[in-house]
């Protein structure tokens, strides 16, 4: 019997030895490798999210940019078709300023420039200047008095091809002029319309409104975070909106980078990585649009991107470190303690190989239950990151409309046109995010009084702790 015992009895030596090898292979190899899996699942799905936040960024930019133009070309169209306008331009086209002495202001010149001043240049603030020139180019009116007389027919603005639109539509010219008698020589951005006779029947002149170039870069602008910009690259790989990080660099930047090449040999919008004009490894996004000055890029310095994430590495790593060098230290003082106390809980029936497979069973829960934290947390990153995607995009397209709305918009909610905003704002939401479903308005004290999903009862207050 005692020398049965002795044939069960595990030595020492070789105990330690073994739980050591065991321990490495199935708890410690594991937790490594699944934290690297965790880690770079994690960038990569942070980089999907990145690009998917750039894509998402540059659409409502560019459709910003689409607005901004459409708006002034629309006014443009409309001041085309004013009977005042063209009443006047006609007798000016008819010759009613050509008997004047030299040096003397025709007056039905200085009554179209009035008008065009007092009526017409305050209906849209980014609208700087506004002329009338007559069928040879050459400006009859204008609301600044000083540029009558001037010829236009040979400047960057496309004159003739003004001349060939049909009545009642304007055109917008996607180049930056600079020019010493517009602004003091301030970049400027054009739209032509043609101007009919009363009776529609020939041209009698051409509109011409200028925007200074700051207007658009007010919509194209982005400077969140602390290195996010958008910007615009015209057909001769040139800036032509200024750069958040270098100075006067309209018309002198030239930006040679992939989105730019893409859009120029392609035609098609980029989304990636890559180095930009700076030197800097960047996140990017771009739409290509010839009609609107050419590739409209946002992009973000990707040390920042991923600064959540290093940041979740280095706090994981540290835990993971604290926890491997607990366990070593642990396999390695109390191994044979652990096994022995294993063996003597089955002092008959257990063998060695047995008792190191309860330990390792021991350390594989302990190490699943490790990975399922990390895991959460993980996880929980990811959602916080889509749900600050989402969040700032939606603030910023809210701020948009409550900043550019002449009235409080979404606050007096009795209106009926404050109603009709707030249908455009929640359609422009959920046309822009594909992951947004619904959208709710609750009251400060939590009254649902808006809400696309059909089965909400408005005018119900819910639990405080559901309102966000």
């Amino acid at each position: 019997m005692e020398q049965m015992e002795k044939n069960f009895v595990l030595k020492p030596p070789v105990t330690e030895k073994r739980f050591f090898i065991f321990f490495l292979w199935t708890s410690l190899v594991p937790l490594v490798l699944l934290f690297i899996a965790g880690y770079y699942t994690t960038a990569n799905l942070l980089h999907k999210q990145a690009i998917e936040k750039h894509v998402a960024l540059v659409e409502k930019n560019h459709s910003e940019l689409q607005l901004f133009v459409e708006k002034i070309q629309a006014s443009t169209a409309a001041w085309s078709t004013d009977g005042k306008i063209r009443e006047l331009a006609q007798k000016i086209n008819d010759g009613a300023c050509e008997k004047l002495k030299e040096g003397s202001m025709c007056p039905i010149s200085l009554e179209l420039s009035n008008y065009l001043t007092k009526y017409k240049l305050p209906l849209l603030g980014a609208v700087g200047i506004i002329d009338i020139l007559n069928v040879d180019g050459v400006i009859v009116a204008s609301s600044d008095t000083s540029r009558i007389g001037s010829d236009e027919s040979e400047e960057k603005v496309a004159f003739k091809e003004a001349k060939l639109l049909p009545f009642g539509q304007a055109t917008f010219f996607p180049e930056l002029v600079s020019e010493a008698d517009e602004f003091d020589g301030g970049i400027m951005i054009h739209l032509t319309a043609p101007v009919a006779s009363t009776d529609n029947t020939r041209l009698v002149g051409v509109l011409l409104a200028h925007t200074e170039n700051k207007e658009l870069n007010f919509v194209v602008a982005e400077d969140t975070g602390l290195s996010t910009e958008s910007f615009i690259v015209n057909k001769d790989k040139i800036l032509v909106t200024p750069s958040r990080f270098i100075p006067d660099a309209v018309l002198k930047q030239e930006i040679n980078t992939p989105p730019v090449n893409e859009c120029l040999q392609h035609g098609m919008p980029y989304s990636g990585t890559y180095t930009d004009y700076r030197g800097i490894e960047v996140f990017s996004a771009s739409i290509c649009d010839a009609k609107y000055f050419g590739t409209h890029i946002v992009k973000t310095d990707k040390s920042e991107v991923f600064a959540e994430i290093d940041r979740l590495r280095n706090t994981a790593s540290a835990i993971l470190a604290l926890v491997l060098i607990l366990l070593i230290a642990y396999a390695y003082l109390s191994g044979a303690d652990i096994v022995r106390g294993a063996r003597h809980i089955f002092p008959s029936t257990i063998s060695s190989g047995v008792t190191l497979g309860i330990v390792v069973g021991i350390i594989i829960v302990a190490t699943v239950g490790i990975s399922y934290v990390f895991a959460k947390n993980v996880e929980q990153f990811i959602i916080d990151q889509k749900t600050d995607v989402i969040s700032s995009l939606v603030a910023q397209q809210a701020n948009r409309h409550i900043n550019r709305s002449p009235v409080p918009a979404f606050t007096t909610w009795d209106t009926q046109e404050t109603k009709k905003k707030f249908q455009d704002f929640t359609d422009e939401i959920l046309r822009s995010f594909n992951s947004v479903v619904a959208i709710q308005l609750h009251t400060p004290d939590g009254m649902l009084v808006w809400s696309t999903l059909q089965s909400e009862a408005l005018g119900t207050s819910p639990e405080a702790d559901e309102v966000a």
